[in-house]
């Protein structure tokens, strides 16, 4: 894990809906490639705050086990908050996004390329609580 300046949230917007991916760069084990990497969690249609589980050395303080149960916590407090005052019932529906690309020299250069590739190759749809569309929602720079 590396911190190069870039900012640890990156919102990526489908027609007016904002979506929160995390953000981070890391450098491989040989050292030599290091890549910009933003990912987000879905669960049961809400967004999954992972709580800075990857921070540089420089963000963190105490030790590492417990800062590990604290952030699970919080994700845990949060995501029931958000359960309980959306009065959405979970229905199973697991999803993982994660894309990356090589940062060379300047990060804004790798953050912008990846918040254009969001935009391009991504699409959110909401549905209602019995799985309808409510709106299709299109990417903002949809390719043909």
């Amino acid at each position: 894990l590396m911190d190069i300046g870039e900012p640890p949230f990156m919102e990526v917007e489908f027609g007016g809906e904002k979506v929160p991916f995390e953000c981070r760069v890391f450098r491989a084990p040989d050292q030599r490639s290091v890549e910009m990497v933003a990912w987000c969690s879905v669960a049961g249609g809400q967004w999954l705050e992972e709580g800075f589980r990857f921070q540089t050395d420089r963000k963190q303080s105490g030790s590492a086990a417990m800062r590990k149960d604290e952030n699970a916590r919080a994700r845990g407090m949060n995501s029931l908050v958000k359960a309980l005052v959306s009065r959405q019932s979970g229905d199973g529906s697991k999803q993982f996004i994660r894309f990356s690309t090589p940062v060379h020299g300047d990060w804004k250069e790798s953050y912008e390329r990846l918040r254009k590739f969001a935009a391009q190759w991504l699409a959110l749809e909401v549905l209602d609580s019995a799985g309808r569309p409510l709106s299709p929602v299109r990417p903002l720079a949809a390719t043909p």
